[in-house]
C-alpha cells in the first residue's frame, strides 16, 4: 500500500505550496468589509451593531468532493492540504462566532448569536491543540473512485475514500458516488453541529464544544466483494487537553468495522454468513509519537457474551459504548489486534442469526505520548486496519470462505501541533 504523506512529497510541493498559499493570504487580506446587517447572508442583526472586516468560514469553501474514473490521489492529498492551510491561516484553530457564515448554523443558533455581546462575538474559543492532517492511502490493485474532505468551524478534519478494483465497471463508480454523496450529507450536519456548539459555548450554555478532544474522522467506503457481502472501515481519534500530566499527552482512538454478508444469486441455499475478522490499531506505523505507549485496550478477550462495556479516557474525553459479541469469539493475541470468529450456526442449521445480519465491532485504546510532540512536526498516532480475507463463508457449495486476498481496508491519521511549543525543563 502506498501512504501518500505531506513528508514524503515536499520536495516536489513547497514551490507550489507556497504560491498556493500566498494567494491564500492575499484573498484573506483583500475580503471586503462586511456590516453586521450584511452578515449572515440576509440575517438582520438589530441586536448586535458592530463591524466586521475578516474572512467568513462557508462550508463549500473547506469542502473537497470528487468522484469519477479519472481521480489523482496525490492532487486531491494537494487540495486538501491548501484546503486546511487556508482554515488556519484565517481562523487558527477555532472560527470565532461572528466569522460563522449562515450555511453553518441551525436556526436556533443564528438567533442566539443575535443576542451576544461584541467581546463574546469576536472570542475563539480554542487557540492551541493538536490539527489532524488528510492523507490518503491507496490499496496495490485499487483505483480511488470518491474522496471527500472537510474541515469543521471547530477545527476537526472529516476525511472519505472510495476504491474500487482497476477494471471496476460504471456500476461500481456509481455505487462510489452515491456513497460519497450520502457521506457529504452527514459532513453538513456535523457542520451545523460545531458551529451551534461555538454559539452555545460564546453563550455560556452548559454545553461544551463539540465532541471536546476530537481530532478527525476517517471513513473508507463500502468495500464489496461482491456476492460475499461488504465491509467498511471508520476511525475516530481525540486529544485529552484535560488528563495530561506536566510531560505526556493522552490520545485515544477508535477504529469501527462494519460487515454484512452478501446474497449469492445462483443456485444452493442463496445466502452467505459473517465468518471472521481482523481489526488492528497500530500507534507505531511510520513517525509515530516520541516515546508512545499503548494502553487500556478495549474489548478484551470474550466469547459468546450478550453485551461488554467498553470504555477509555477518565479527563476531558471521556468515550464509552457498548458491544455486542453474541455467538462471536474475540481473540487478542497481541495489544492492537482484535480477531473475531463467529460461532453461530446461522438460521439455515437451527441457530442464532448473528451470522447472517450486518455486525458491527468497535475497538480503542489510549497512546500516551511526550509533550515533545508539540515542536510543530508531523506525527501519526496510528493507523487503523482491517484484514477482510475469508470475512464470509457459504454452504452454496459446501463450507467455503472468501474473498480469498482481499486488500487491507487501513486509515492513519497524522497531526501537528497548532500553539506555542513545548519546552523540556
Amino acid at each position: 500500500m502506498k501512504l501518500l504523506l505531506c513528508y514524503e512529497m515536499r520536495g516536489r510541493r513547497y514551490a507550489c505550496f507556497a504560491v498556493l498559499l500566498a494567494a491564500i493570504v492575499f484573498a484573506a487580506v483583500c475580503i471586503a468589509p462586511v456590516t453586521a446587517d450584511e452578515f449572515g447572508h440576509g440575517e438582520a442583526w438589530t441586536e448586535t451593531p458592530t463591524i466586521y472586516g475578516g474572512p467568513m468560514y462557508g462550508p463549500a469553501d473547506f469542502t473537497i468532493a470528487a468522484s469519477g474514473f479519472d481521480l489523482s490521489p496525490e492532487d486531491l492529498f494537494e487540495q486538501s492540504n491548501v484546503t486546511l492551510s487556508n482554515y488556519i491561516s484565517h481562523f487558527g484553530r477555532t472560527v470565532a462566532p461572528v466569522a460563522l457564515s449562515s450555511s453553518s448554523l441551525p436556526l436556533n443558533s443564528l438567533n442566539l448569536r443575535k443576542k451576544l455581546s461584541v467581546s463574546a462575538l469576536s472570542a475563539s474559543p480554542g487557540s492551541e491543540g493538536y490539527m489532524g492532517l488528510p492523507g490518503v492511502e491507496v490499496p496495490e490493485g485499487q483505483k480511488l473512485a470518491a474522496y471527500g474532505f472537510q474541515v469543521l468551524p471547530t477545527g476537526q478534519i472529516m476525511e472519505y475514500t472510495c476504491f474500487v478494483s482497476a477494471d471496476a465497471n460504471d456500476t461500481a463508480y456509481a455505487a462510489a458516488k452515491e456513497d460519497l454523496n450520502e457521506w457529504l450529507n452527514f459532513a453538513n450536519e456535523k457542520v451545523k453541529i460545531a458551529g451551534a456548539s461555538i454559539v452555545d459555548y460564546a453563550a455560556n450554555v452548559p454545553l461544551t464544544l463539540q465532541e471536546p478532544g476530537w481530532i478527525a474522522q476517517k471513513t473508507s467506503g463500502t468495500i464489496d466483494y461482491g456476492e460475499w457481502g461488504t465491509v467498511k472501515l471508520t476511525s475516530n481519534w481525540y486529544w485529552d487537553d484535560i488528563a495530561q500530566n506536566e510531560k505526556q499527552d493522552q490520545f485515544y482512538v477508535t477504529a469501527q468495522v462494519q460487515m454484512t454478508p452478501g446474497q449469492v444469486t445462483v443456485g444452493g441455499l442463496n445466502f452467505n454468513q459473517n465468518h471472521k475478522m481482523l481489526l488492528r490499531i497500530d500507534p507505531c506505523h511510520g513517525q509515530y509519537l516520541p516515546n508512545a505507549n499503548a494502553c487500556d485496550d478495549t474489548p478484551g478477550n470474550c466469547f459468546n457474551e450478550e453485551t461488554v462495556q467498553c470504555s477509555i479516557g477518565t479527563g476531558g474525553v471521556g468515550l464509552a459504548w457498548i458491544q455486542k459479541v453474541a455467538e462471536v469469539k474475540v481473540s487478542r493475541d497481541a495489544v492492537e489486534k482484535w480477531s473475531l470468529s463467529f460461532t453461530g450456526a446461522g438460521s439455515s442449521l437451527g441457530a442464532g442469526a448473528t451470522r447472517e445480519k450486518m455486525y458491527t465491532f468497535k475497538a480503542g485504546m489510549r497512546v500516551v505520548s511526550s509533550k515533545s510532540a508539540r515542536n510543530g512536526d508531523e506525527y501519526c498516532i496510528s493507523k487503523n486496519s482491517v484484514d477482510a480475507a475469508d470475512a464470509f463463508s457459504t454452504l452454496n457449495y459446501g463450507l467455503v470462505n472468501g474473498p480469498s486476498s482481499p486488500d487491507k481496508i487501513g486509515h492513519s491519521l497524522s497531526i501537528r501541533w497548532n500553539g506555542e511549543k513545548y519546552k523540556e525543563d
